[in-house]
């Protein structure tokens, strides 16, 4: 539960900083939807900031990596997220991003079994 709330806390932090940056004055919006499809839980966060620029995408999740240098950003949000989800919850992220839209970002994880 621990790891999850870290998750979940990195990426809708995440969302909140792209949708200040994109809009300041627009209040924006944050989705998470949720399903479960056999045996794995999908997450998918959504926001309407400013979207990823294709030429920092595959830098997303790199320790230390910011869009945010000087703003209070270390890098480590989207790196936690990935190492959390890949080694720890045994699952997978992927990220849709389109510039001036937004981007969102699905947390693939094995759903816990009932004893």
């Amino acid at each position: 539960a621990g790891e999850l709330n870290q998750v979940f806390l990195n990426m809708i932090v995440n969302a909140a900083h792209a949708i200040q940056a994109h809009s300041p004055d627009n209040p924006g919006r944050i989705t998470i939807v949720t399903r479960q499809v056999t045996d794995q839980a999908e997450v998918r966060i959504s926001d309407t900031g400013g979207g990823i620029p294709d030429s920092v995408r595959d830098k997303i999740f790199d320790p230390f990596f910011t869009t945010r240098r000087g703003a209070g950003g270390s890098g480590l949000g989207m790196h936690i997220v990935f190492n959390l989800v890949h080694q720890r919850l045994k699952g997978t992220v992927t990220l849709q991003s389109k510039v001036g839209e937004g981007t969102s970002v699905d947390i693939v994880i094995p759903a816990a079994q009932e004893n």
